[in-house]
């Protein structure tokens, strides 16, 4: 992605994380399915968007793609994220604990699996 912008992941025993900075255009969306498509399935993620400035319809539409592929999704926004009409059907918090709550709620159907994922340009 661009200066100050990036994609990231990491793995608690519950869930995936993943967190976009900065824009999600096109170019961040293909980074972006790059490494969602590392994640074992089945895919449970916390999307964090707290940090994502804006979306363009593109991003919106590979984010909706990825979405499709994930058994359990939950999007964490900035109380003043103004994403909504972009984003893919899924719970949306504000609070961390409350996304926390929701994605171990959700029953495990497969041991954790841990993989580090590198994504170079």
């Amino acid at each position: 992605t661009y200066t100050g912008e990036s994609v990231q992941a990491g793995h608690t025993y519950y869930y995936w994380e993943v967190q976009v900075v900065g824009r999600l255009d096109l170019f961040a969306a293909e980074m972006l399915e790059r490494l969602w498509t590392t994640i074992p399935e089945p895919r449970r993620v916390l999307l964090d968007l707290t940090r994502t400035t804006e979306m363009t319809r593109g991003g919106g539409e590979v984010l909706a793609r990825l979405a499709a592929m994930t058994a359990t999704l939950a999007v964490l926004l900035s109380p003043d994220a103004a994403l909504g009409e972009l984003l893919p059907p899924a719970p949306r918090f504000t609070g961390r604990k409350e996304i926390e709550s929701h994605l171990k709620g959700q029953e495990l159907s497969a041991p954790p699996l841990w993989v580090s994922v590198s994504l170079a340009p």
